[in-house]
């Protein structure tokens, strides 16, 4: 784990008069705490201690590396629980910025979605990201209601015109856990709200940053899928940043900065995307939250240096903080994908109902970890507890060079399940 760099007091940050963002001023520095929400959030609490910010985690997992990174933790069951949990963080520290590490896939709460800034950024609507699709030049997949379809008098239409595949999604799906093939002699999965018409490629994972004005793109990461009974797309990982053709990088950029201007969002936010060939990218959905491969596209940003402190590695959780209030142009370094390291992240998977002695993982990754070796052991489980097949273990990251080694440390971490 990476030692944090010195952690400044919390002065409230200064209002700016003129309501416009602040060119100088790091208000990141100035707020220098972040409550962090999500299904986990050690990869976000990473890049935050990176950043020097005192850290506050809300998570499902509780993993021990999390609760390291975090100056304080609470551990949720469910995200009926996310606006008590948030509540008691608020309390403790008002000034703190809140921000979104994965989709929480909370029911609707007044004081999740001020927080969250939502009710002002209405991105999740695929309205709009038909739209904005168009717009730049991309495509979108044809899309339609469960409940429109449901409600038809000529359902059986659906067999004429289902000539191709489609997908059943939900709209706060998160990780491919809200979507499965669409069989139209079956009543669609309980909770699924749409169905999409499911496109060739590979998808990717395209980063972004904003400030209500402009948007940047950071990186492109091509995403790892795996599939568990029914899910055939759950997230296993990403391979990147990849290198985009000019023309698929110019019509993201203008799908990116469309958004911004429609939405005037601020901070990071995720686009998935399906790319084939030289073909215009196929839209997914957007994502206007920290994603999980954001911290392989950390990784490859140039060192900022400090007054007369060494260059450090950037933290894009505190661009995230900074953006909300200052504009990008003054700081934000774009990478060249050309000189940038490809990375890897892997999600290891149980293949068996058991049990995971916190223990013995704990061990196998110390010994990893300590190796003369650039592949690391993250997400640790905390304590011993029965799992389930297809339930996460640890996530293995290193170089792209390496990917042919992780695969026999894939095998040697599901052994550990007794």
């Amino acid at each position: 784990m990476q030692a944090p760099d010195a952690i400044p007091d919390d002065p409230k940050p200064q209002p700016n008069p003129g309501g416009e963002p602040s060119e100088t001023t790091d208000s990141a520095a100035a707020a220098g705490k972040v409550i962090l929400m999500g299904a986990s959030v050690r990869s976000a609490a990473a890049s935050a201690r990176r950043g020097g910010l005192r850290i506050w985690g809300i998570d499902r997992f509780g993993d021990a590396d999390t609760r390291e990174l975090c100056e304080e933790f609470q551990q949720i069951s469910g995200p009926h629980q996310i606006a008590t949990a948030l509540r008691r963080a608020k309390t403790r520290w008002p000034d703190a910025a809140v921000v979104a590490a994965g989709d929480l896939i909370t029911p609707p709460d007044v004081e999740v979605d001020h927080a969250l800034g939502r009710e002002t950024q209405p991105i999740r609507s695929r309205d709009l990201w038909a739209q904005l699709a168009a717009e730049s030049g991309c495509r979108f997949p044809t899309t339609r209601s469960i409940a429109d379809e449901e409600n038809s008098p000529h359902q059986h239409r659906r067999q004429s015109i289902d000539h191709d595949r489609w997908l059943e999604k939900l709209m706060t799906g998160t990780g491919g856990l809200g979507v499965r093939w669409s069989d139209p002699n079956r009543k669609p999965q309980g909770g699924m709200t749409f169905q999409q018409q499911w496109v060739a490629g590979r998808t990717y994972g395209v980063t972004f940053i904003a400030d209500g004005t402009e948007a940047i793109l950071l990186g492109a990461c091509r995403t790892i899928t795996t599939s568990f009974g029914d899910l055939p797309f759950i997230y296993a990982g990403s391979l990147g940043p990849m290198p985009l053709q000019p023309l698929t990088q110019d019509r993201l950029r203008c799908l990116g900065q469309r958004l911004v201007k429609r939405t005037g969002y601020r901070g990071l936010f995720n686009t998935d995307v399906v790319l084939s060939g030289d073909q215009p990218p196929w839209l997914l959905e957007v994502n206007p939250r920290w994603s999980a491969s954001m911290e392989l596209v950390e990784h490859t940003l140039a060192p900022e240096s400090s007054g007369s402190s060494p260059a450090t590695q950037p933290s894009l959780i505190r661009w995230h903080v900074r953006a909300q209030t200052e504009r990008l142009d003054t700081w934000v370094r774009v990478p060249n994908p050309a000189h940038s390291s490809r990375r890897f992240k892997r999600i290891v998977y149980s293949l068996r109902k058991g049990k995971l002695c916190s223990q013995a993982i704990q061990q196998w990754c110390r010994r990893l970890n300590a190796e003369d070796q650039p592949i690391r052991c993250t997400d640790i489980p905390a304590q011993t507890d029965d799992i389930a097949i297809g339930q996460p273990i640890v996530t293995l990251t290193g170089p792209l060079t390496q990917s042919t080694i992780y695969r026999g440390l894939i095998r040697q971490v599901q052994s550990l399940v007794s």
